[in-house]
């Protein structure tokens, strides 16, 4: 997809491995500054069509479920279009990954419009492993 395309996340392996799971970003997150930095994925969703709210929810099912190579997900980035905006801030779970640099959100929309415009999600410490 475009998203993959820029290098945001790579694919999980094969279609249908894991249902709801259509990319991963790898990332560091520390509660406290100065903590070793804990490693942990967000996981990708992407609708392209009409989203319903089951579709929005099944987002924090699959992320409370998904780890490779002993690493969890600790949070899902749903990307959509913008005209699906309230289903995704009504039905997504509110929840926030505390983190030094700030609480990110458990699910964060994403929206096509503003991907075509270079938006990236907001993640904990988006740097890479040495």
């Amino acid at each position: 997809g475009e998203v993959g395309a820029k290098g945001l996340y790579h694919n999980p392996g094969s279609r249908g491995a894991d249902a709801g799971v259509d990319g991963i970003i790898p990332f560091y997150t520390s509660a406290k500054i100065g903590e070793t930095p804990t490693q942990a994925l967000a996981i990708v969703q992407v609708k392209g069509g009409k989203v319903t709210p089951d579709n929005v929810k099944a987002l924090s099912t699959t992320v409370r479920r998904h780890s490779q190579n002993g690493v969890a997900a600790k949070c899902g980035v749903f990307i959509c279009f913008e005209k699906y905006k309230n289903t995704v801030q009504n039905n997504r779970e509110k929840k926030k990954i505390k983190d030094f640099s700030g609480d990110f959100d458990f699910i964060q929309p994403l929206y096509v419009e503003d991907l075509i415009e270079g938006a990236m999600p907001q993640l904990p410490g988006m740097r890479k492993a040495a």
